[in-house]
């Protein structure tokens, strides 16, 4: 993963602080 990309930062931050969702 050398590319960073924003939109799976975010999907993860939000996999992360919302466990409930995903």
């Amino acid at each position: 993963m050398k590319k960073i990309d924003p939109r799976v930062t975010a999907l993860e931050e939000l996999a992360k602080i919302t466990p409930k969702i995903a």
